[in-house]
């Protein structure tokens, strides 16, 4: 069974369609997963949801029925009658959760005609540069290579060792010297999702400043972010050691669908001032790693910890002082608290496509704090 599909497979998958039309849950859960194990199909997978939700859009039910019907015919009628063809990608990938797809794995030019002819009468779908997932070359030899992200940009990066890594932005990512060879590591600044190919003679280990992640082969994602008030590894897939620095016995292991909460071994600093926060009991309070679930989003099942690669800022239940540099990345501002209580509210939203505006418009529903925007810079009060 193949790892990834084409538009053209995807618009006549009916677990798909049900997925776009959000009819059955566990056809979402199912291309949710998909998307979380294959992201860089997004646009492939958009590309076809828009499709199959415009064919609806422009016609009768009836009538979109009796298109659908026929697309499949003429599909399914040259695929029995030529010799089947992989249009697949050869290399070794994760397996796909298993759905009920077609057993063909390919289309020949015909069918891709009749397909084509239908494309003509939809919007183009178009990703922002902004906000695409642009492919990041790997190193072709064992020097020290760096990858790095601005802001709303994100990288996909097939390393020597076929691992492949989702940069998110305003990240860097540094290979070791040697990479592949003589060792697995890497050294993150930033947050990114590693999709890691098992290799047991030679583990797999990200470097942060303040703890290591150590894998055989697995999927997870680190948020280090040095600005931030605290650090987080959250496993999706198989099975990583953490270890804190500078610190006897903080070595730990994560299970599927855990989440460490790591303190940033910088000064803490007042979320409001910016100042250095010395006071002792504080300080210790912050030293304790925290292990909790992964968070689900209970409109769609998917992982809030790893919506940024669908290009989506997912927030649960936490303060405005919390997100603040989240916004600041993604947006490009600088945000300033004139007062404590309004760095306190907490939130829960979902956002994709809103403006740093629509964004502040939305949480106002649960607070009314004021805003003010002079260029990029934005000072929240009571």
């Amino acid at each position: 069974m193949q790892n990834t599909h084409i538009v053209e497979e995807l618009v006549v998958n009916d677990s798909f369609i049900s997925y776009c039309y959000r009819r059955n849950q566990e056809d979402i859960n199912q291309w949710e997963n998909y998307l979380l194990l294959f992201p860089d199909q997004k646009n492939n997978v958009d590309q076809a949801r828009n499709i199959v939700l415009g064919i609806s859009e422009m016609l009768r039910e009836q009538q979109y029925d009796l298109a659908l019907s026929e697309l499949k015919a003429a599909v399914l009628l040259k695929y029995n009658t030529e010799e089947k063809q992989n249009l697949f990608y050869a290399e070794q990938r994760p397996a796909a959760p298993k759905y009920a797809f077609r057993k063909y794995i390919g289309y020949a030019a015909a069918a891709v005609a009749v397909l084509t002819g239908l494309f003509l009468f939809f919007w183009p779908v178009k990703l922002s540069e902004s906000t695409q997932i642009t492919q990041q070359p790997a190193a072709t030899t064992p020097s020290a290579v760096v990858y790095q992200t601005n802001y709303r940009e994100k990288k996909v990066i097939w390393l020597p060792d076929s691992s492949k890594v989702i940069l998110n932005a305003m990240s860097t990512l540094k290979t070791g010297e040697g990479f592949g060879i003589t060792n697995r590591t890497v050294y993150l600044t930033g947050e990114a999702l590693f999709d890691v190919v098992h290799n047991k003679k030679i583990p797999f280990t990200v470097t942060m400043p303040s703890f290591n992640v150590k894998v055989l082969g697995t999927l997870f994602n680190i948020k280090a972010y040095p600005e931030d008030q605290t650090q987080e590894t959250s496993l999706i897939r198989g099975s990583v050691e953490v270890v804190i620095k500078n610190k006897e016995h903080s070595n730990f292991f994560l299970k599927p669908n855990e989440k460490a909460i790591i303190p940033n071994n910088e000064t803490p600093r007042d979320a409001l001032s910016g100042k250095k926060n010395n006071q002792p009991h504080i300080r210790a309070l912050e030293q304790v790693p925290t292990i909790i679930p992964l968070t689900v989003n209970s409109s769609d099942s998917s992982i809030v910890e790893t919506a940024w690669i669908y290009n989506r800022f997912d927030i649960y239940n936490k303060k405005f002082s919390a997100i603040k540099t989240d916004l600041e990345r993604i947006y490009s501002v600088k945000i300033n608290f004139k007062d404590s209580k309004v760095a306190n509210y907490r939130f829960s939203a979902a956002f994709e496509d809103e403006t740093i505006e629509q964004v502040l418009q939305a949480l106002q529903l649960s607070y009314p704090f004021h805003y003010v925007i002079e260029n990029n810079a934005i000072t929240l009060s009571e």
